[in-house]
This record gives C-alpha cells, structure tokens and sequence, in this order.
C-alpha cells in the first residue's frame, strides 16, 4: 500500500508536548521558547493549512512560521475566525502582536551577497509594517488523532528570504527548521526563488542552516541535497498543486583514509569511498552532499543528525551495531601488520611482547590489537591513519596495524613508506572484523538501509561498481 506523507512523519520522534504551550491558559510568546521547539517555516504561505495537518497529525511539530508580505491583521483574522478557515478542526484561542525586537533582539546580520540583492530584487526588512503576529490554536473535540491539542503559529508579514536569514541564521541558540514548504507560484513579493539554487536556498547553504525535510510543490523544485521520500504526493496550496516529501541527503566521510578518502591540495574529497558514495547517490537519485568529520566523533555525529549515512569504511561489528543500522557490504579486506623492512618481528604474543604498535583509535584494529595482544604490547593510538603513519616515519613504532589495502595504498607504496613492509597473516575474525565494510544509518532509518541496499546491488549488476574498483585496485575489493 503506497506510504503517505503523514506516516512518513509519523516515523521520526514525536515532539513531546511543549511546556511553554501547554502550561499557561494563554501562553505568551516567548522567543527562546519557540524557536527552542521544533519548527515549520512556510514563506509566502496566506493560510495554508496543509503543512499543519501533516506535521500536526504526525505529532512531529507544534510551532509553526508563517511568512507572506501580503499579510494583513485584518483580513487574516477573519479569515481564521471563518469555519472554513485552513486549519481546519483548530480555533484561536489566544493572539498577540509581537515586535521584531522581540524576535530578532539586538538585531541580525544578512547573509546576502551583492549579486544576490541586484539578482532578487527583494530581501527587505524581514517584518514591515504593520505587523508580526502571534496566535495560539486549540483542537476542537478530543480526537487526538487530529494533532495535538494545541499549536502555535507566527504570522509574519514580512519577506521570507530575510525572514529566514534573521531568525535561523544568526549563530545562535535557534535550531533550523524541522520541515520548510516550497512552493513557487509568483507570490507578490518574490523575485527570486525559494527552491532549488533560489536565494533562499544560497542562504540556507552559507550559513549550514538546513531543514530534515522540504514539502515541495510540483511546480518547484527540491534543494541539492535532497531525496524524495517516496511518498503519495497530495495537492495543496495555491492552485492545489501536488507536494511530495524529501529528506535531506547528507553523508559523513572521513577525508583521512587514503586511497578510500582523502583531500586533495585544492580541499578535493576523493578515494573509493566518495565514489562509491556518488555512484549510489546517482542511483538513487539524489544529489548528496558529503560532510566531512574526524573519526572519532563519525558516529556521535550521525545520532545528532549532522548527516543521514556514514561511508567511511567502517565495518559491521557487533558492537557498532548496538548504535547504528548497516547496509550490506560494500566491500571487505583483511587486516595487517606491518614493520621496518628486516625487522623479523613474529607476530605472535610472544613475537610482539614489549612492540610499540600504532592504530587509529575507535577502530576495529585498535580493538583487536587491545583485546587480542594488549598485556603484552604499548598500544599507541591516533586520530587519524595519517598520524600513525608520521610515527612510524619518525621511528616512534615498531609496527603498525590496519586495513591492508589502505596501508598498502596510503603507506606502503608511498615514498615515506618505503622502508616498511607487510608481516604475517590477515585477519578477518567476525568477532572483531565484522562482515565487511557497509554503510551506518540511525536505528530507524530502514527505509534508507533498503535504497542503499537496493543501489548496490545495482552498481554491482550495472557495471559502474567494477569501473569504480578498477580505478583504484587491481583486484576485486568487494571480497567473496
């Protein structure tokens, strides 16, 4: 049965009930309230009332921003104040001017370039005159499957390029937008675009000021980035124009990881694992933006949503897998040692008894080193591969143990690497190798585990996986 664009919310965390809204008979605005539950911002969007019934029925999100220059008080009230009005099954219960002091105290700094104001023509104070205004809505009946019993919306009248840039993007406290509508249809007002390379988008990138998802009529277009969630479209808006859901499409990289990932002189991202991360996004697709992020906090970076993936090499453990989902393989190596040429070291217990041996921390490798042969080595760890590589070079290590491949391609073969060499057997154990390397999503993101599964499988079938392998290795990395 085809997924709609409510039970795709329905997936993410409810949002619980927040107290500022919830605790006071007419709450009042509050900025670091608001701004501090999770938002909806719609620019150019009279009384829609389609994206409130989507996140509302979700129970993803109470606080919604309203931006329109064609605002006015008058009107907007009684056109809330209408049984028909589009929020349909809420009624005002509370309303309230608010200043733009009150919203953007001490004022803001515009995150617009020259070209972009003599392109757009507009960017103009993000409130004119005459108003902001502030409304509580309370459900009518008990039914809580129609949302929750109370939201609140900011109406702003006001220009919804600078109406974002002022509230969101100012390097404070406030956190971006939960879900921003698109829809383009020649609001008053809007010389530029609000969709893809639109001046509203240009802003949202300088400033990595970027929603989890766009609700996007069929008349624009999704941000870079982004991937369609597959849901039913449903027409709303101006001109009932059918709106689908995208997710925003980030991967996290690591850039330190010769030949899978590294930067070029130019800050470049290249190796086999960014395009491989390419090649999938192709296939899926998506435009996917790659993020950069240190090892170390590669995961606790995913669970805080900075991106949706991981492709980093990082292999399918057990223990991994109490944080993260895994994709299938995507490709699998053994382990190594590796000494000065001539050093004759066993690998053995005894063999490495009193060895100094460097791994990258948080690793497989430092994990087996430690566990396997720790009473009786000095495990050294760094923070990147590259680290333990300059050790090595400088003397401070007799051995060094990882991925033999990337060793191999990253070290080895390099002219620093030159005098050392591979020594003993590989190592594959499960228990401390895993299943080769795949791809880390969040635990309830299997919707995303199966496109990635799915382009896989396709870029092995295709041919594009083989032309990717052949680039970089003379043998196949995919493994059995």
């Amino acid at each position: 049965m085809p997924t709609t664009i409510v039970e795709i919310l329905q997936r993410e965390p409810n949002e619980m009930q927040p107290e500022w809204l919830y605790a006071h008979e007419k709450p009042r605005f509050n900025r670091n309230a608001f701004f501090g539950s999770r938002t909806i911002y719609y620019p150019g969007s009279g009384d829609d009332g389609q994206p409130v019934k989507f996140c509302a029925l979700s129970h993803v999100a109470h606080a919604f921003v309203y931006v329109d220059q064609e605002y006015r008080w008058n009107s907007l009230a009684e056109r809330l104040a209408h049984p028909e009005h589009g929020f349909s099954g809420y009624e005002v219960v509370h309303d309230e001017d608010v200043s733009q002091n009150q919203l953007r105290p001490g004022g803001w700094t515009r995150h617009v370039e020259r070209e972009d104001v003599e392109r757009s023509k507009s960017y103009r104070d993000f409130i004119a005159n005459p108003f902001a205004r502030f409304a509580v809505l309370e459900r009518q009946g008990d039914n809580e499957d129609h949302g929750p019993w109370r939201i609140a919306i900011l109406f702003i009248c006001g220009d919804g390029f600078a109406s974002f840039d002022a509230l969101y993007c100012q390097e404070d406290d406030v956190p971006p937008p939960f879900l921003i509508v698109i829809q383009d249809c020649g609001f008053a007002g809007n010389f530029d675009r609000f969709d893809r390379c639109g001046l509203l988008e240009r802003i949202a990138c300088r400033t990595g000021v970027l929603p989890k998802f766009l609700l996007v009529a069929n008349c624009s277009n999704p941000w870079s980035g982004y991937l369609d969630t597959g849901a039913v479209a449903e027409p709303g808006g101006q001109g009932a124009h059918p709106r689908r859901l995208f997710r925003r499409n980030l991967i996290g990289v690591e850039g330190a990881y010769p030949p899978f990932s590294s930067v070029t002189a130019s800050g470049e991202l290249q190796g086999f694992d960014i395009d491989i991360a390419n090649a999938l996004c192709e296939e899926m697709g998506a435009e996917c933006t790659l993020v950069q992020q240190d090892w170390d906090g590669i995961i606790p970076a995913l669970l805080a949503r900075k991106y949706d993936a991981i492709i980093a090499s990082m292999s399918i453990t057990e223990e991994r897998k109490k944080k993260v989902a895994f994709t299938d393989k995507y490709y699998s190596t053994p382990a190594k040692f590796a000494q000065k040429k001539g050093a004759g070291i066993e690998i053995t217990a005894e063999g490495l008894s009193g060895k100094t041996v460097g791994v990258q921390r948080a690793t497989i490798h430092d994990n087996f080193v430690t566990e396997e042969f720790g009473d009786s080595v000095d495990v050294r760890r760094y923070g990147s591969q590259d680290e333990a590589y300059l050790d090595a070079v400088a003397g401070r290590l007799d051995l060094l143990l990882a991925d033999s491949v990337a060793m191999s391609e990253g070290f080895l073969e390099t002219e620093d690497g030159a005098g050392w060499e591979m020594v003993g057997p590989g190592f594959t154990d499960p228990k401390y190798f895993g299943d080769g390397a795949g791809i880390a999503v969040r635990k309830n993101n299997q919707d995303l585990v199966d496109k990635f599964n799915a382009a896989i499988a396709a870029i092995l079938a295709n041919g594009k996986y083989a032309e990717i392998n052949a680039k970089y290795f003379d043998f196949n990395v995919y493994g059995e």
